[in-house]
């Protein structure tokens, strides 16, 4: 932010003699040595953007507070700021704030600013006027003001420099990230009316691995000399005297592991007293004694919180994501081959087998995707401790179903996906749906003769808290699946009543998943399941050959030995040796 051949009106002194001496902020001793390195590599360095990840209680909001004073001390040195970047004088050039909602931004960063300005003999020699939300120099036609996470805010001003205060919060209505649309808006007008001279600054803690701030932070490294980046827990930005460096204790921040020894066979441990921080590199961190209570209390958010790396959630449903990884079973193989063609690790069994579809339209290229998901019971686990004989699933199917030619999801190669089970031999006894457009195929499957009905795993928690306890006792398997276990270990809990996922994620396969799952327990009884002689003939039950009484693999064993009875009866009849009906 040095312009070529400026017209100076003052001297312009360097960021930290603006921190530190009496005539501009002087905050010298209340300002964190870290938060002054900061901001002297945004100001020194020349960039045009800057991302600042730290944890709680790190200063954020108080750089952002010296950012923007210092950006109007900028201005404010030059001879005529309008006239040097070509600018009418019918508006302010502005250095703005923004917040989360506007009282946040009133209340937090701009009461700062509000502060350094009315107690600066620099800034008091200007006569300012300051108001509830903006701070102006009249005779400079500068200001500092105060906006909110909505998109029109920049609308109509000369913006100079922006923060945007814990960006990665900037939520509409809807629970959608509007912090990019922001983001756009903002660099658009700072870039067309100052070039480079202008700062645009995002500041926050994180929310999730993706969010707003975790992606500028990652375009950051692609633009090293445009764009000043840095990711910090809040341990790394306090000073000496505000936490005890000499007693400390490890976290594992893979495993969410504590302990107060140091980790043997492994030397990547960030120290606290090592200057950088780079999260992903180190398998233990060495933490002040201070921080230890909230991350044996709840690891995943400690370590958002005060560690500044973000968790995949936000209040993650599955709060360990390890145990779910466990459920995908890596000795088995995905059935599908491609589209509508499928290779199964096991021959169908004379079992009843249940799917459950999630569809989707994909319409203006939203990028939907229907998913289909089919299981079947596999046995009765005993739980030692409750002594309790538990059901257990084997999900057989997971397939994601993406948009054709037309750009939209074609229902018909949905339920063909149904036909082509069937002709394999899978004894397919329900078929649920989600209750998006889902009535068409449901009429037509029962034209067909299948068992259909409406299954939601939206309205109510309960289908997903089954999953939940299925997968924690290890009483599922599925085949791998990269998306399906992304999406699982990324599903939120909001409000303690809906499973979601995260904004710009997807779900498809997870409520797939759950709803086949779902269906299976809902249709095992204590009783033991029945299961159907097959297509060939006319279909039977034969009873109770899944008794919980049994063991799981005597219970197995009966099954597999009915299913060898009956083939060989199919065999008979195919040589002709049965032709008294009774197949």
């Amino acid at each position: 932010m040095n312009p070529k051949n400026p017209k100076w009106k003052t001297p312009k002194f360097g960021i930290r003699t603006f921190i530190d001496d009496p005539y501009f902020l002087n905050v010298e001793k209340e300002t964190y040595p870290t938060v002054k390195d900061i901001c002297e590599g945004i100001i020194k360095g020349k960039f045009v953007e800057a991302v600042e990840v730290a944890g709680i209680g790190s200063g954020k909001s108080y750089s952002a507070e010296i950012l923007a004073c210092y950006c109007a001390y900028h201005l404010l040195c030059l001879t005529d700021a309008h006239q040097y970047y070509g600018l009418a004088r019918d508006k302010y050039i502005t250095i703005i704030n923004m917040g989360i909602n506007s009282t946040q931004a009133l209340e937090v960063v701009f009461a700062g600013i509000k502060s350094f300005v009315a107690e600066s003999p620099y800034f008091q020699s200007l006569n300012p006027e300051i108001k509830v939300s903006s701070i102006k120099f009249p005779d400079q036609k500068i200001m500092l003001m105060s906006g909110n996470s909505k998109s029109t805010t920049p609308l109509g001003y000369n913006i100079f420099a922006a923060v945007l205060d814990e960006a990665a919060f900037y939520l509409d209505n809807e629970n959608r990230s509007v912090a990019e649309e922001i983001y756009n808006a903002l660099q658009r007008r700072i870039v067309s009316r100052f070039g480079t001279d202008g700062l645009l600054a995002m500041i926050s803690s994180p929310r999730y691995t993706d969010d707003f701030i975790m992606r500028k932070l990652d375009e950051s490294k692609q633009f090293p000399d445009q764009v000043f980046s840095v990711q910090l827990p809040t341990w790394k930005v306090k000073n000496n005297k505000q936490v005890d460096l000499t007693k400390t204790f490890y976290f594992n921040p893979n495993t969410g592991e504590v302990r107060d020894d140091k980790p043997e066979y492994t030397t990547s441990i960030n120290k606290v007293t090592d200057p950088n921080f780079e999260a992903r590199k180190h398998d233990w961190w060495e933490i002040p004694i201070e921080f230890k209570k909230s991350f044996q209390m709840n690891p995943e958010k400690a370590k958002r919180d005060f560690g500044a790396v973000p968790s995949l959630t936000i209040e993650g449903f599955f709060p360990r994501p390890e145990i779910v990884a466990e459920a995908f079973d890596s000795e088995r193989t995905n059935p599908v081959l491609r589209a509508g063609e499928y290779k199964f690790d096991l021959d169908p069994l004379r079992i009843p087998y249940y799917i459950h579809i999630d569809l989707a339209l994909n319409r203006k290229g939203k990028g939907d995707f229907a998913a289909i998901s089919m299981a079947h019971f596999n046995g009765w686990k005993l739980n030692e401790k409750t002594e309790e004989k538990l059901p257990s699933v084997y999900v057989d199917l997971v397939e994601r179903i993406g948009a054709d030619k037309t750009g939209e999801i074609d229902f018909a190669r949905v339920r063909q996906r149904i036909y082509d089970l069937k002709a394999m031999g899978f004894n397919i006894r329900l078929i649920t749906f989600d209750q998006y457009q889902s009535r068409d195929s449901i009429q037509l499957l029962k034209k067909k003769g299948y068992k259909t009905d409406l299954l939601s795993v939206d309205r109510t928690i309960d289908p997903y808290n089954v999953l939940k306890e299925l997968i924690y006792d290890s009483r599922v398997s599925i085949h791998p699946h990269q998306i399906a276990q992304e999406e699982l270990c990324r599903l939120e809990l909001v409000k303690g009543n809906k499973i979601d996922h995260p904004p710009n994620g997807s779900k498809d396969c997870a409520d797939a998943i759950c709803g086949a799952v779902y269906n299976v327990i809902t249709n095992t009884s204590n009783q033991g399941l029945g299961f159907a002689v097959g297509d060939m003939g006319s279909a039977q039950v034969v009873s109770n050959v899944d008794s919980p009484n049994k063991s799981n693999e005597e219970e197995l064993q009966a099954i597999r030995e009915k299913e060898a009875y009956y083939r060989q009866l199919e065999s008979d009849k195919d040589q002709g040796w049965l032709d008294d009906g009774r197949l």
